[in-house]
Formats: structure tokens, sequence, C-alpha cells
């Protein structure tokens, strides 16, 4: 169960990065 909800949290937060920061990435 936990392992489910961790995975979850680091799919949220990939998405959240990646669609959150798009230009930040450039900007590297």
């Amino acid at each position: 169960m936990e392992a489910r909800a961790v995975r979850l949290r680091n799919n949220g937060k990939t998405a959240y990065l990646l669609a959150g920061k798009p230009e930040s990435r450039n900007s590297s």
C-alpha cells in the first residue's frame, strides 16, 4: 500500500515538474 502511494506521489511530482516548469528547464 505504501509503495503504491509513493509511486503515485512520484508520478504526480514528475508530472508537476514537467508541466509546471517547462521554461525553467530551458533556462538551465
